[in-house]
């Protein structure tokens, strides 16, 4: 392996700590991860949702409208390679995900205002009635969850991430394999883009009351 040198590590170390520094400043929130639905609006709504997120490349896998859910599929993003990547909010979000292979999974939920609102983070929360016929007004709400590949057996060098080690645990590969995805954090800044988007989309499909009104 060809050794960096002293000026080699402090690059790397600058790296490092330039990616952490962009890293919190990407992690602000610029609004509210809440939107509100008006009675006779909600299956509009939930179409328009759909619609913001796949609009953002999010692939849907779960389309619940009885329970008011929809989930995306884990969406991976390179980084500084594809700058352009909808699913970043900012240089931080560039650089993590260049320097680690990630991905983010989107959860929204939608809630009749009379009911209290559950943890979008629990995926057993769901309202018990089919809220298509729900009457008042419903709120919906963007979770979005970090996930990073991890290395089984990776050992972290402390003074130099270029003397890092692996070693192999057969067991441990055997129940997860060499390389697993695991929750990191949560995404708020695009929680927040994703509801202003959801918003926009919801207010270009009026509801069955808009539609009923007489031109």
């Amino acid at each position: 392996m060809r050794n960096l040198g002293a000026s080699g590590a402090v690059g790397t170390a600058s790296l490092f700590a330039a990616s952490a520094l962009l890293g919190g400043c990407a992690s602000s929130v610029d609004g509210p991860r809440e939107f509100s639905v008006a009675p006779g609006s909600y299956e509009s709504a939930f179409e328009a949702t759909g619609e913001a997120l796949r609009g953002l490349q999010f692939e849907l896998e779960r389309i619940d409208a009885a329970s008011g859910v929809i989930t995306t599929k884990r969406h991976f993003a390179p980084g500084l390679l594809e700058p352009w990547d909808p699913s970043q909010s900012g240089p931080g979000d560039e650089w993590e995900d260049a320097l680690n292979m990630q991905a983010r999974e989107v959860r929204v939920t939608f809630t009749p205002v009379a009911a209290p609102a559950p943890d979008p983070g629990d995926a057993a929360a769901a309202p018990a009635t089919d809220l298509r016929t729900a009457e008042g007004e419903i709120v919906g709400s963007v979770w979005v969850t970090v996930y990073r590949q991890q290395r089984a057996g990776r050992r972290l060098e402390s003074e130099w991430i270029g003397g890092s080690t692996v070693y192999s645990d057969p067991d441990l590969n055997a129940r997860a394999g060499a390389r697993y995805m695991v929750p990191l954090r949560r995404d708020e800044r695009l929680e927040s883009r994703l509801a202003a988007r959801i918003r926009e989309t919801i207010e270009t499909h009026p509801g069955e009351d808009a539609g009923q009104k007489s031109p």
